[in-house]
């Protein structure tokens, strides 16, 4: 059983504050090794940093960043090193934000995803809010190129018949996270700005250590922060460094093993999440742009 299947077997016994705080980090504490090698590589994208939803405390600070877009001359760079390590065979590929859906070129990234890897999955993870807004050719791609859909569960109105509708269409594989229009539950982990926290330990603990890995420009994170974190620094002023250690650089890395071993060990910005104090099961609401929703 997995932990959304757990979710959904004992969510209606145990409420939200109970089950985020003890029933969710047990679960995936005896699930998950950070530190096991993986056998194959998974990894996310940021198609655009910024988001048409404005969420709070959120992890990739969409609501903090200036209008972005993945570059598609680096990507395109970038997918084929990373085919040339794997043999272009990959676990999975996220393609997310922001909300990817608004990128001008999201045709052209799921060409060029699906082109250099041709095993693996490949998903578009989006807020479902431009979908019944996207043309016809953007489906037929989805299809052309295996790309699966699934949708974020936020407490906003989508038209769900008619993205249905479109998807079985054009044979798309569609899904849904959690509970979309309905309830939204998140969870802070605050910031430690002065990087006092234990690496090792906060490595171990950590839900999105050697899972949520993330890659930009190059480099591969074993989660999304170090990369990220420039846009933090810029809009609050602050200065939480991104050293050379946070990340591996797929062109100087000579094998996937190299890779992959990089990706299961501490990594120094671990030191600047407060994973002690994570505050669990908070109620989705809009950002405020305030420092105190990530610290």
């Amino acid at each position: 059983m997995n932990l959304r299947q757990l979710r959904k077997v004992i969510k209606w016994l145990i409420p939200d504050k109970i089950l985020y705080k003890n029933i969710v980090p047990f679960y995936k504490t005896i699930t998950k090794a950070s530190s096991k090698k993986k056998k194959l590589l998974k990894f996310q994208v940021n198609v655009a940093d910024h988001c048409n939803l404005n969420c709070k405390g959120c992890t990739a600070f969409s609501p903090l960043s200036q209008e972005t877009y993945l570059d598609l001359n680096v990507f395109e760079k970038d997918c084929g090193r990373i085919s040339e390590l794997t043999e272009g065979k990959i676990e999975l590929i996220d393609l997310l934000g922001g909300e990817p859906l608004l990128h001008p070129e999201i045709n052209k990234i799921m060409e060029i995803s699906r082109r250099h890897f041709t095993i693996g999955d490949i998903n578009i993870i989006t807020n479902g809010i431009l979908l019944t807004r996207m043309p016809l050719d953007f489906w037929q791609k989805c299809h052309e190129y295996n790309i699966n859909i699934i949708i974020s569960g936020y407490p906003i109105k989508l038209d769900f018949p008619d993205i249905y509708k479109l998807a079985e269409s054009c044979n798309v594989q569609l899904s849904i996270r959690g509970n979309p229009g309905g309830k939204k539950i998140w969870n802070k982990v605050p910031f430690d700005l002065q990087g006092r926290q234990n690496i090792l330990k906060n490595f171990k603990k950590c839900f999105g250590a050697n899972f949520c890995i993330c890659l930009d420009k190059g480099k591969l994170a074993s989660c999304p922060i170090p990369l990220l974190m420039p846009i933090f620094n810029n809009y609050f002023k602050q200065n939480i460094p991104v050293t050379d250690n946070d990340y591996i650089d797929i062109y100087k890395a000579k094998t996937i093993d190299e890779v992959l071993d990089f990706l299961r060990k501490p990594i120094p910005m671990c030191a600047y999440c407060n994973l002690d104090n994570v505050d669990y099961g908070i109620n989705w609401e809009s950002s405020k742009k305030e420092i105190t929703e990530w610290i």
